[in-house]
């Protein structure tokens, strides 16, 4: 059998009573990628500064990726909203973070272009990399959005291959995730969300052998019992993502 590494991202929750336990755990772990987010009971806000900096300074040697979204309103957004969002790109690097992780649509659901470029030439002027983030599940026309999200040169597009608020069902699912991958090179990467867990990825494994290089894999409660990380959830997926 062929070595198969699978690159992991664990988004982290960085307003809950057990983020100082979380982040002691995840910096004795060879994680590539760690999410912060703030309110992840509304999908993901913008953390604070402090928890930027603190997360950091315990797991120097992970990619940490910053989620900047301002409110759970919905991904439309005015223009206090983006320049509020470009002060967050800016403190976030300030702070530590190696990455932002964000996006915009319009009312029709389409891609805000001239916003998300606006977002994206801040953060590449930082040297930060980029994920465009679940708003991609709730786009018309995804594989057209792909085609401009890999143009506009984002490093990563957040998915779970099912709608936005949708029940997400992993295994279910492959096939749209396989389709994203084939639209793309090792230039920008599918973080396949949406519940990963060691309970599927016997299933989802074999389905991404042959995508090596354009994705990671990326889990949140998979990894939690109780809201804390649990080591044996953990050190399950690391052992199965480094068969």
């Amino acid at each position: 059998m062929n070595f198969q590494y699978n690159p992991l991202e664990i988004c982290l929750a960085s307003d809950t009573k057990v983020f100082e336990a979380n982040l002691k755990i995840l910096a004795q772990y060879p994680i590539e990628h760690i999410e912060l987010c703030a309110s992840m009971s509304v999908g993901g806000l913008t953390p604070k500064y402090e928890q930027i900096t603190h997360t950091k300074s315990f797991c120097p040697n992970a990619r940490l990726m910053c989620m900047i979204r301002p409110h759970a309103n919905s991904f439309v957004y005015n223009q206090d909203d983006i320049n509020l969002m470009l002060k967050q790109i800016r403190l976030a690097k300030q702070c530590g973070a190696d990455g932002v992780v964000f996006g915009a649509l319009t009312k029709d659901s389409l891609l805000a272009e001239q916003q998300i470029k606006v977002l994206l030439e801040c953060a590449k002027s930082l040297d930060l990399k980029t994920t465009f983030h679940r708003a991609f599940d709730a786009v018309k026309h995804p594989t057209d959005a792909i085609e401009k999200l890999v143009s506009w040169q984002f490093d990563h597009i957040l998915t779970a291959g099912s709608l936005w608020e949708e029940q997400v069902d992993l295994i279910n699912n492959m096939s749209t995730i396989e389709q994203y991958l084939r639209q793309l090179s090792n230039d920008c990467q599918l973080i396949v969300s949406g519940g990963l867990a060691k309970e599927n990825l016997s299933a989802i494994l074999p389905k991404l052998s042959k995508y090596q290089g354009r994705y990671l894999l990326h889990s949140y409660s998979g990894v939690l019992t109780d809201n804390r990380i649990d080591e044996e959830k953990l050190n399950a997926i690391l052992t199965m993502t480094r068969a």
